[in-house]
């Protein structure tokens, strides 16, 4: 299809130019970035191949892999994105699997510098674009969740929509969650579902493919969320959730420090 088309000509765009030899040091990153042909359009095959998906993204999540994005997005083919921070050796060694596991149309895996990666995908996300998204925490990842992937996955809207899934393990759940603001220390993964398009007109579109995708997933997740994947609609009451029994104490420092609000243009917790 032409957003297919246009998609795999964006990833080698924003491939151009990045050193894959180089940066083996202890502080790499090994990145995996692909496009997978699908291999079959039948429901049944795809549940399968989402569920060896969740089984290759906690087996990740697990390893310390810093974001994983394996779901199918695009109809019939999938891109797969696997971020692992460490010694490149290793982080090549964990890929492995994901990389064998199919045939890759367009294949971007390589060490690279962080910064690499943070930019990598600009070309994509230009300025000017509209966005709206909306996020939750989930515990762990569960076979309910597979057929609401299978559903709204494949009908991805636009080039630049998409569906996130980033654990939350490693260093994450090492602290307690009352010795920071961070309360959700104890979940697996949060996900973040991104109605993106350059044509204003086709927002009411995008925005619909991600309401009902998050309304499917909701009920599976944790009640909060990352407070920057927050849009500025959403209410107190899910700021409270996403701090949960932390939120009175911080609302008591938010009245000793900035009692007038001064800083409220986000989703912010409200003086005491």
């Amino acid at each position: 299809s032409a957003l297919l088309a246009k998609r795999r000509f964006e990833l080698k765009r924003c491939s151009r130019g990045v050193p894959r030899a180089a940066h083996r040091h202890e502080a790499s990153t090994v990145f995996d970035a692909r496009f997978v042909e699908g291999r079959d359009a039948e429901p049944s095959p795809r549940l399968a191949q989402i569920h060896r998906q969740r089984k290759l993204a906690d087996a990740y999540r697990r390893a310390g892999a810093e974001r994983v994005d394996v779901f199918e997005f695009v109809r019939g083919e999938r891109p797969e994105l696997v971020a692992y921070n460490g010694p490149a050796e290793q982080g090549e060694r964990l890929l492995r699997p994901l990389r064998e596991a199919a045939p890759a149309l367009v294949d971007l895996a390589g060490p690279m510098p962080m910064p690499a990666v943070n930019t990598m995908f600009d070309p994509i996300y230009a300025p000017g674009l509209h966005h709206y998204w909306k996020a939750d925490y989930i515990t762990r990842l569960t076979d309910g969740m597979i057929p609401i992937h299978a559903k709204h996955g494949p009908n991805v809207p636009s080039l630049q929509s998409t569906m996130h899934l980033y654990p939350q393990s490693g260093a994450i759940q090492r602290v307690g969650k009352s010795e920071t603001a961070y309360s959700y220390r104890d979940v697996e993964y949060v996900h973040n579902i991104v109605a993106s398009d350059a044509d204003p007109g086709n927002m009411q579109r995008d925005m619909a493919w991600m309401q009902a995708y998050w309304d499917d997933l909701h009920p599976f997740t944790s009640g909060g969320a990352y407070v920057n994947f927050m849009m500025a609609d959403e209410s107190q009451d899910r700021v409270r959730a996403t701090y949960r029994d932390n939120y009175d104490k911080l609302a008591r420092i938010k009245r000793q420090y900035d009692p007038d609000n001064v800083f409220h243009l986000n989703q912010n917790i409200r003086p005491a």
